[in-house]
């Protein structure tokens, strides 16, 4: 399976959910909002978010200055 990850291409050996992804890829879900597929995902519908073929997803990180 084929998906694109924040401009690039990540490539899926076997079916996997939002969570589980984020965690192989050392993204702390707490830092981040996640937009999939053009749409922001609420974190409550992240376990449900089985990733597919083709899929666009995009991990915003906060970052503070002053």
């Amino acid at each position: 399976m084929r998906i694109s990850f924040n401009g690039g291409t990540a490539y899926l050996d076997q079916d996997i959910y939002l969570p589980q992804f984020l965690e192989q890829k050392k993204i702390n879900p707490e830092k981040v909002v996640i937009e999939y597929n053009g749409e922001i995902a609420p974190k409550t519908s992240w376990p449900e978010i089985k990733l597919q073929d083709d899929d666009v997803i995009y991990a915003i990180t906060f970052v503070g200055g002053g």
